[in-house]
C-alpha cells in the first residue's frame, strides 16, 4: 500500500510524497512545517510531570503505523514531543486505553477485526471509560462501512478523514488541531479540579468554624449552669426537645441544628440577672418579674454580633412570645414570631412544668401536656403542640440530672 516511489532526476522520492495516504502537496503546502514549535496554547495547567503527548495509533495495516511514525518523528507541540503508542485492532486499543498512560489522541481505523471496531472503541472509551478528554481522529479507507454525515453526528469525534485525503501537511495538521483541543480541555479539567478542590476545602473550613461555633455554645451552656445549679440542664433539655420537635414538623437538618443551639441559648440572657433572684421560692414583686421578663431582649443584646446564617438572636428574643399577643417582651402575634420561636417556646414552656423549680417540685408530664393543650391556637401553635406529643409518646424522655 505505501511502496516507495522510483528515484526521479537522482532525488529519491519516497514515503514523505507518498499518492495515498500522503499525496503530493500543492504548491502552498510543499513544504511540511510543525507549526507546534511556536504555538503556545493554553497549556498553563498542564501537571509539571506532563512529560510528552501519548498518540495511539489504531489500526490493522503495518504500513500506516510506519508512515505515521516517521511523519511525526520529532514533532513538538507547546514544548513536548509526540510519542506514538501502536494498536493493531480495537481490542488491543481497549487493553492500552485501560491502562495507566494518558492518551491525548487517536488516530482510529473503522474497519479492523470488525466493519464497526473503531466506532466500538468510540463508544468504550466515552461510554465505558467515561473519557470524555482523549481526542479521536477516525481514519478510514471504507467510507462506505461508516459514513461521514452519520459518523460525525453519532460519534463524539474530533474529526474524520479519508485516507486518500490525508496529505503529509493534513496529517500535521490533524495531529496539532487535536492537541490542542486536547490541551485547552485538559486545562479547563485540571482548573475545574482545583475549583472543586478549592470548594472543598472552603466547605471543610466553614465546617470548622461551625464546629467551634457548637464548642462556644457548649461552654457558655455549661458556665450558666455552673452559675445556676437548680436548672442546670434546662437549656440543654430545651434545646434538645425543640429539635426533636422541628423534625418531627418535617424541618431539615440545619434548622433542626439552629433550634437545638437556640435552646441552649435561649436563656443566656438571666446572666445578668441576680442569682438570689433565679433561686428565690417566695413569690416574686412586680419589679422583680419585670426584671425577669427582661432576659429574652438581654439575650439579644448578647447573641445580635453574631454573624450566623440562622436568626438565633432574634429567635431567642421571641422564645416567650406568644399567638395572641400576649407574651414578652414586645408582644407579637401570629406570623410575627418565627416559627423556630414558636417551637422553642412550647418546649420551654414543657419542660418548666415537668421538672423541677426552686419554687415548687416537679408536675410530672400529664400536667405539662394538659397545660399545653388548653393554650392551643392562643399561646401556642396547634401543630407544634401536637408534634411536642408525638415526640413524648416515642419515647423521649428529659435528663432529670
Amino acid at each position: 500500500m505505501f511502496q516507495e516511489k522510483p528515484e526521479q532526476d537522482g532525488v529519491e522520492t519516497g514515503l514523505w510524497e507518498e499518492e495515498i495516504l500522503f499525496a503530493p502537496e500543492a504548491e502552498e503546502e510543499s513544504k511540511i512545517e510543525n507549526p507546534a514549535q511556536d504555538s503556545a496554547p493554553q497549556t498553563n495547567n498542564l501537571k509539571d510531570d506532563f512529560c510528552n503527548w501519548n498518540i495511539l495509533v489504531v489500526d490493522d495495516e503495518e504500513d500506516v503505523h510506519t508512515v505515521t511514525r516517521m511523519l511525526f518523528e520529532g514533532v513538538t507541540f507547546a514544548g513536548k514531543p509526540v510519542e506514538i503508542i501502536d494498536a493493531y485492532s480495537g481490542r488491543e486499543a481497549q487493553n492500552i486505553l485501560n491502562g495507566e498512560k494518558e492518551i491525548a489522541l487517536i488516530f482510529l481505523d473503522v474497519v479492523m477485526e470488525t466493519n464497526q471496531a473503531g466506532l466500538e472503541l468510540v463508544v468504550y472509551l466515552r461510554n465505558e471509560l467515561h473519557n470524555n478528554l482523549t481526542r479521536v481522529i477516525l481514519r478510514t479507507g471504507q467510507p462506505g462501512e461508516a459514513p461521514e454525515s452519520r459518523v460525525i453526528l453519532e460519534y463524539e469525534i474530533e474529526d474524520y478523514k479519508l485516507k486518500t485525503e490525508l496529505t503529509a501537511q493534513k496529517m500535521i495538521t490533524s495531529l496539532i488541531g487535536g492537541l490542542r483541543s486536547y490541551a485547552n480541555l485538559r486545562g479547563l479539567g485540571v482548573e475545574n479540579r482545583k475549583r472543586l478542590q478549592a470548594e472543598s476545602d472552603l466547605r471543610r473550613a466553614y465546617q470548622l468554624l461551625d464546629n467551634v461555633f457548637e464548642q462556644t455554645v457548649e461552654s457558655l451552656t455549661s458556665l450558666l449552669e455552673i452559675r445556676d445549679s437548680y436548672t442546670a440542664g434546662h437549656a440543654r433539655n430545651v434545646g434538645i426537645l425543640a429539635e426533636k420537635i422541628g423534625a418531627k414538623l418535617g424541618l431539615d437538618e440545619s434548622r433542626c441544628r439552629v433550634l437545638r443551639l437556640s435552646g441552649y441559648l435561649h436563656d443566656i440572657g438571666k446572666n445578668r440577672i441576680p442569682l438570689e433572684l433565679l433561686s428565690k421560692v417566695e413569690r416574686l414583686t412586680n419589679a422583680e418579674w419585670e426584671m425577669i421578663r427582661e432576659h429574652p431582649a438581654t439575650g439579644y443584646e448578647v447573641l445580635r454580633a453574631i454573624d450566623y446564617p440562622w436568626p438565633l438572636a432574634e429567635i431567642v428574643y421571641q422564645h416567650h412570645e406568644r399567638l395572641d399577643g400576649n407574651g414578652y417582651p414586645r408582644g407579637k402575634s401570629g406570623n410575627e414570631i418565627l416559627l423556630e420561636a414558636q417551637i422553642l417556646g412550647v418546649a420551654d414552656v414543657m419542660e418548666a412544668i415537668m421538672l423541677a423549680r426552686p419554687y415548687r417540685e416537679a408536675l410530672g408530664k400529664d400536667n405539662a401536656f394538659l397545660e399545653l393543650e388548653s393554650l392551643k391556637d392562643s399561646s401556642f401553635n396547634a401543630g407544634i403542640v401536637d408534634a411536642c406529643t408525638s415526640v413524648f409518646a416515642e419515647g423521649f424522655k428529659f435528663n432529670e440530672k
